[in-house]
C-alpha cells in the first residue's frame, strides 16, 4: 500500500504536541509558570496545558522525544526564553524548525517512525522493520 505522507504532516500531528508537552512541562517546572500562564504563552487553553502535563494524549511519542538529547536540550532553551521573555515568535519557529530537520534524519528506512537511534539495527526502529526492508531488497 502506498502512503502519501510528507514528513510535515507527521511534524504537525505527532511531533509538535509532544515538543509543546516538554516545554509546557519545563515552564510549569523548572520556570513556576502555573497553567494558566503556561497556556497564555502558547496561545491555548489551560485544559490543553494539563493534557501536556500529565501525558494525556501522545505519551509514548513524549517519552521518545525527551530520551533524544537534543529535543531536552531545545525544550530547556527555549523553556527558558519564553520565561524570560527574550524570545520572539519567529525565532521559536526557526528553532523548531531546526529540531525538525534534526529528527528528519532519524527516521526509519522502513516505516518512517521517528526512533531513538542507539539501537543496533542503524537506521532501522526495530528488528522487525530491518528485516523486512532486507527482504524486500
Amino acid at each position: 500500500m502506498l502512503c502519501i505522507r510528507p514528513p510535515c504532516e507527521y511534524v504537525v500531528r505527532y511531533v509538535l504536541p509532544a515538543f509543546r508537552s516538554v516545554v509546557a512541562r519545563e515552564l510549569v517546572k523548572k520556570h513556576c509558570f502555573s497553567q494558566v500562564a503556561t497556556a497564555k504563552k502558547f496561545g491555548t487553553t489551560q485544559a490543553s496545558v494539563s493534557h501536556y502535563l500529565h501525558h494525556k494524549r501522545g505519551e509514548k511519542r513524549i517519552l521518545e522525544l525527551e530520551s533524544i538529547p537534543i529535543v531536552q536540550s531545545t525544550a530547556s532553551k527555549l523553556a527558558h526564553d519564553i520565561a524570560t521573555e527574550t524570545t520572539s515568535g519567529s525565532d521559536i519557529t526557526l528553532r523548531f524548525g531546526s529540531l525538525c530537520d534534526t529528527l528528519r534524519k532519524r527516521k526509519c528506512k522502513q516505516c518512517g517512525k521517528l526512533f531513538v537511534p542507539y539501537n543496533e539495527f542503524q537506521g532501522f526502529c526495530s528488528e522487525k522493520c530491518y528485516q523486512v526492508f532486507a527482504w524486500r531488497r
